[in-house]
């Protein structure tokens, strides 16, 4: 038999061979090269993946402790409220108010101003942009106002919009500006980066200074509220992040509710308000229920009811400020 027709076998199997050896060492390095491009964009998102960062679960699961983008916790909460809500335009026109501050402090710095950074936010924010306080809204008693997203839209909003508003902007720029807490109220204070001056910041009044006495006097805070850090105190940004939380649980089911409200508590255990709102749903259900379970919710009301007032808890309604401005 002639064998000659095969010797030329092992070489074309060693061709065969190197060229399905390149072909796999082609696919590995596409295959490794897909994964660092997938992991570079995990840790850039972009911004139309900002909606699913922030979901309202996520603010859930937070630790009582550590650093949170609140204009992100802020609008997650607001698309519950505004189901047509896009966050990250939203997002955008935040950062869009950020820059022109910015830029303003910076050319009042180099002017010698005082205070650059407050007046340039007072100055895009009151004067230029018109954001107001939003009384016809407030005495319809609707939540509302309270959104940042509402704001953002209608350029009226409460305490609390206005002063998330403020204080996202100067998170973003890094500022030494916090929340504090009133009687149904929340304001700002600013702090020199050397800690040698602090002063308030009043968003429902154009950005006006008012001392603590105002507040003390306007507000009936009482000097056990005062001991006892439920008002007058700076708050960290997970326990800013609680009365946002108080505020999303309005028309939510009973049980969401709840369990919303003991996660603000969580965040900000001296939240007053949070423990009165808790009280008002075991209350609601107290009513809705017969029997037993009827008595179980009107007890665990009772509790929380007296829990914020031992903590000098004062109803918004009855503060000397609160009825002069309902009267106008």
């Amino acid at each position: 038999m002639d064998l000659s027709g095969l010797r030329p076998l092992p070489r074309r199997v060693g061709q065969w061979c190197r060229r399905r050896r390149s072909r796999l060492v082609f696919a590995v390095l596409c295959l490794s090269l897909l994964l660092v491009l997938r992991a570079v964009l995990k840790l850039r998102p972009s911004r139309e993946s900002i909606e699913m960062a922030g979901t309202v679960n996520e603010l859930m699961k937070l630790p009582p402790k550590g650093y949170v983008n609140l204009g992100v916790a802020a609008l997650s909460l607001a698309k519950e409220h505004y189901r047509d809500l896009d966050v990250a335009a939203a997002d955008r026109q935040i950062d869009g108010l950020a820059f022109r501050i910015k830029s303003l402090a910076e050319d009042l710095k180099g002017r010698g101003v005082a205070d650059p950074e407050t007046t340039a936010m007072n100055r895009v924010l009151f004067e230029e942009e018109g954001f107001k306080y939003d009384m016809v809204s407030l005495k319809r008693r609707t939540t509302d106002p309270g959104y940042l997203s509402y704001l953002l839209d209608t350029h009226q909003g409460d305490c609390l919009s206005m002063t998330t508003l403020c204080l996202v902007i100067a998170q973003r720029l890094g500022w030494y500006v916090y929340p504090v807490s009133a009687p149904g109220h929340v304001f700002l204070r600013y702090v020199s980066p050397d800690k040698t001056r602090e002063y308030n910041i009043e968003p429902t009044a154009g950005g006006e200074t008012l001392p603590d006495e105002f507040y003390t006097q306007n507000l009936s805070i009482s000097a056990n509220s005062y001991e006892r850090g439920t008002y007058l105190r700076p708050l960290r940004d997970r326990e800013f992040l609680a009365l946002l939380l108080n505020l999303s649980t309005a028309g939510l089911p009973p049980k969401q509710a709840i369990q919303r409200l003991k996660k603000a508590l969580e965040l900000d255990p001296r939240c007053a308000d949070c423990y009165m709102q808790l009280a008002g749903v075991y209350h609601m259900e107290s009513i809705m229920t017969r029997g037993k379970e009827s008595l179980w919710w009107g007890d665990e009301a009772i509790e929380y009811k007296k829990k914020a007032e031992e903590m000098g808890w004062v109803a918004l309604e009855d503060t000397p400020l609160w009825k002069r401005r309902i009267s106008k």
